[in-house]
């Protein structure tokens, strides 16, 4: 398939392979569905994301694999079946879809084509949607001492989410500057955190763009790291998975419950969501519809604990080992820009949704998908068509 173009335009034509068309349309599609703000349950939502999977699926089909990468992708594919049919989420397929169709696919070109995808879609979101502030989704919680104030979503479905679209958009940016960002670029992203900030009133969203400027801002005065450095990058993963599975039971009939129930009032009651969730009935090796078991009033912002409850032990384990992998990866080869982004996601990850679900906003499964199908030149490839 690979000798088989588009062509697109007649002076210097732009040549692209049926693969990659195929995983553009599905990433641009999806894209365009999230970053325009539409959700589950609207008509354009399902209009939208069935031809992306399409796409996703046509993607994945048309390239050819190694005999590891052709046995991976099968049991992968197969595991995803499972895992949909038990959970009835599209979270997974979006996820699988994402990291399986990364092969022969340029994470330049993908971040390339979502830095204008999503930025076109949050301006233009954010713009239609302060003309008619009325109409849009609002909350109003009690913040910043001030009593109960208006949190604005701007025409996504949650203010929350409204600064995790920033995050990943300052993500793109950043990976896209490279080394050319510099202390100005630090100034401007940073007062674009402050103007959504206001808006959103989210501390989280807040506090992790910053993080993220800054962290790229240092690996441009540091760009290798030391061993501590590397230890710290590494740790990232097991503490978010400590704080997610561990700490939630410390939150009653323990010494220690005082300082996590006031870090739990801090995160508004996040960890006390967690430990409700985290009983027997919510266990399973591939999955289940929580929508059967869960209140209407029960929400629950952690990544970690929302995909180990929606996806199975088998299907989580297998994603951490990925993430697992990854960092170390980047950490031997030096790749700190990518891990400053990879941290700040999986960071974000304990206090947000953002990682595992149809949120279609953690870029860092580009990353996963691309470490995924690493492999020697001149390996003999074969095609799923062929088995």
């Amino acid at each position: 398939m690979k000798d088989k173009m588009i062509q697109i335009g007649k002076e210097n034509s732009l040549s692209i392979t049926w693969e990659e068309a195929c995983f553009f349309g599905f990433f641009i599609l999806l894209s365009v569905t999230k970053g325009l703000g539409f959700y589950e349950g609207q008509k354009v939502f399902m209009l939208l994301v069935v031809p992306a999977l399409a796409l996703g699926l046509a993607k994945i089909m048309l390239s050819s694999y190694t005999k590891r990468q052709l046995i991976m992708q099968v049991f992968f594919l197969l595991l995803t079946a499972v895992v949909y049919y038990n959970s009835r989420e599209l979270g997974i397929i979006f996820l699988a879809f994402t990291v399986l169709g990364m092969k022969n696919i340029p994470v330049r070109k993908v971040f390339h084509v979502g830095l204008w995808v999503w930025s076109v879609c949050a301006v233009c979101l954010s713009i239609f949607s302060f003309f008619r502030l009325e109409h849009t989704i609002y909350r109003v919680h009690a913040k910043m001492g001030l009593g109960h104030i208006f949190r604005w979503s701007l025409g996504f479905t949650h203010p929350n989410i409204l600064h995790i679209t920033y995050l990943a958009l300052c993500a793109f940016i950043l990976y896209q500057m490279g080394e050319n960002y510099k202390f100005r670029h630090f100034i401007y992203l940073m007062a674009g955190n402050v103007l959504v900030f206001l808006y959103s009133v989210s501390y989280t969203g807040f506090g992790i763009v910053a993080v993220l400027l800054m962290g790229c801002l240092y690996v441009r005065l540091r760009p290798k790291f030391c061993i501590v450095e590397k230890m710290l990058a590494n740790l990232i993963l097991p503490v978010c998975l400590i704080l997610s599975f561990v700490l939630p039971f410390y939150i009653n009939d323990h010494w220690t419950s005082a300082y996590v129930q006031k870090l739990n009032f801090m995160l508004n009651t996040r960890i006390w969501l967690a430990e409700q969730f985290l009983k027997s009935e919510y266990r399973s090796l591939f999955g289940a519809d929580i929508s059967k078991v869960v209140k209407s009033s029960m929400t629950l912002d952690n990544s970690y604990v929302w995909g180990y409850i929606n996806y199975g032990l088998i299907a989580f384990a297998i994603i951490m080992l990925g993430y697992f992998a990854l960092l170390f990866y980047d950490t031997h080869k030096q790749k700190t820009r990518e891990l400053v982004i990879l941290a700040c996601f999986l960071g974000a990850g304990w206090t947000e949704q953002l990682l595992f679900n149809t949120s279609f906003k953690n870029i860092t499964l580009i990353f996963l998908g691309a470490f995924l199908f690493m492999q020697k030149e001149g390996a003999k490839e074969y095609s799923l068509f062929s088995i």
